[in-house]
């Protein structure tokens, strides 16, 4: 779902809105209509910026509908999203999935830019620990020039999210371990 939206979303998208565009697409129904609750946008500490959705509208990536107190409702105005697979309940866990990886509390007192990354390397983390990525797919997903995502992983490596990390120039490819298996994402990545 991050490749996804690196290529739906224009590349000035913020991170916090890829955050939301996250989880948007992920419970998105198969009309492409989504209720978030208030909950969620709490969660993942972003509720006090109200700028992202007017940037995800801007997009013309989703427009916001009539919704109940206390959640809001919008319909997904790409229709590449409702053809993305799994189906609609592995979406749902997936959406579960990567909530919980961004709250978690290595990573839930970072900047949104810093939990997007986290959420990236969750997703290509196998159950030991470890994980790999192509810088460039990094780079392309969150957003971010190669020394900015190499800033948030250092970052990350000294809040205790990431073991360690090293690239390897010669095939320009990103690797880490940590102490704790993120488990992999499989629909997030």
């Amino acid at each position: 779902m991050l490749a996804y939206l690196a290529a739906a979303l224009p590349a000035c998208t913020s991170a916090a809105a890829r955050l939301v565009a996250v989880q948007c697409a992920l419970r998105a129904d198969s009309g492409g209509r989504v209720l978030l609750s208030g909950g969620i946008a709490r969660s993942m500490r972003l509720r006090h910026l109200p700028v992202i959705w007017d940037e995800l509208e801007q997009a013309a990536w989703l427009r916001p509908a009539s919704s109940a107190q206390g959640a809001r409702r919008f319909d997904l105005l790409d229709p590449t999203v409702l053809t993305q697979v799994p189906g609609r309940q592995a979406r749902a866990q997936a959406a579960d999935w990567a909530l919980r990886q961004i709250c978690r509390p290595t990573v839930r007192r970072q900047r949104a830019v810093a939990r997007l990354v986290a959420l990236q390397v969750a997703a290509h983390t196998d159950d030991q620990g470890r994980g790999s990525i192509e810088a460039v797919h990094l780079t392309r997903t969150a957003g971010l020039s190669s020394v900015a995502v190499a800033t948030l992983l250092d970052r990350l490596a000294m809040a205790g999210a990431l073991g360690h990390w090293r690239l390897d120039t010669a095939t320009d490819e990103i690797y880490w371990a940590s102490g704790v298996g993120a488990g992999r994402g499989g629909v997030v990545g």
